[in-house]
């Protein structure tokens, strides 16, 4: 009788995460910007929207009356009442100067643009198609217990092409379960009305010997300062199979983010694999409350019944924090000798 084929026991190559990989495609990424483009709006759509507040901001700040800043020991003088009042025209007067800053750099960005197109002496097609490139950062944190170590490397680069055009380029290495996975993915943006920009990226990685591709088209509309929404959609492929998924994103910040610091985010996702529709819902707000300190809540949802909640502080007052987490284990420890005490 004839031996079986080694063919027959040959081990077959593992199938990829299709839906890991999809939703990790689908992933809105941080567009990379020049050194000199880091006070600028992730999207630049902001300037047409700044342009039209600059004077009004500026010259509320230049309109306030003198001020004269106290030292701790005056300070420590005041009442209650008085401190408050001094600290909340401080804020007010630190917030106003630090938008007239951004609004200045920002102007100050927009005049060297300006200048360098009408001083370029190369025709205007080839002004408009000239390349300029900026490299992001490398990030590569390693992780290791006693069985297993945990790779995770991340390159990426940026090319700009024309007004409102960039094509991004992304190299990310990570471990996924057994494997080492190599994923090369790339990204094409352009502002095709004022306040709208459209994405269209792709995506192969390579784990094991198995081979994954996946597309995805991305729209984010920005409705005024406040308020934005991203919508993408995708399908990743591999060894036969395939994934299809979709995301939405709803922001809704303060007019002044970053200086005013209240953040509300939505986000929906589906994937359909092999069927089985996947739904996942997370919701996270940012308050602030005081000067330095801010609450954030999480909340994560799917269709599976799973459910995750979470409340953290996230505060500039470190040790006043540090004293208050400490009443719980102080009154749990007083607690504890007065039940020794009353025990003897």
């Amino acid at each position: 009788m004839a031996s079986p084929s080694k063919k027959q026991f040959a081990t077959r190559s593992r199938a990829p995460p299709l839906p890991y990989l999809l939703s990790s495609l689908l992933r809105s990424r941080p567009q990379v910007k020049l050194p000199e483009e880091q006070f600028g709006d992730e999207d630049g759509l902001d300037d047409d929207l700044d342009e039209s507040s600059d004077s009004e901001d500026e010259s509320e700040y230049d309109d306030l009356p003198p001020f004269k800043s106290l030292s701790k020991a005056q300070v420590a003088k005041l009442t209650k009442a008085q401190k408050t009042a001094y600290f909340d025209e401080l804020e007010y007067r630190e917030r106003l100067f630090m938008k007239k800053q951004l609004k200045e750099e920002k102007r100050r960005q927009r005049m060297m643009k300006k200048t360098a197109a009408a001083s370029n002496p190369l025709p205007s097609d080839y002004g408009e198609n000239a390349e300029e490139e900026s490299e992001g950062p490398a990030s590569v944190p390693v992780t290791k217990d006693k069985k297993d170590a945990n790779v995770q490397m991340e390159l990426a680069s940026s090319i700009k092409h024309g007004e409102g055009k960039s094509t991004s380029l992304g190299f990310d290495m990570q471990t996924l379960g057994r494997d080492l996975g190599y994923t090369l993915h790339s990204e094409t943006r352009f502002i095709n009305f004022r306040k709208n920009k459209a994405t269209a990226g792709l995506s192969v990685t390579l784990l094991g010997d198995a081979l994954a591709a996946g597309v995805k088209v991305e729209d984010k509309v920005i409705a005024n300062k406040r308020f934005q929404m991203v919508v993408s959609g995708g399908a990743m492929t591999g060894q036969g199979d395939v994934a299809y998924g979709g995301g939405l994103e709803a922001q809704l910040r303060d007019e002044d983010y970053p200086l005013g610091r209240s953040l509300s985010t939505l986000g929906l996702s589906d994937v359909d694999w092999h069927g089985v529709l996947a739904v996942g819902c997370n919701i996270q707000s940012q308050v602030p409350i005081g000067r330095s300190t801010n609450v954030i809540a999480r909340a994560n949802l799917n269709n599976k019944g799973a459910r995750q909640f979470s409340i953290r502080i996230n505060s500039s007052e470190h040790l006043q924090l540090a004293l208050a987490g400490l009443i719980p284990l102080l009154r749990k420890l007083f607690d504890y000798h007065q039940e020794m005490q009353f025990g003897q």
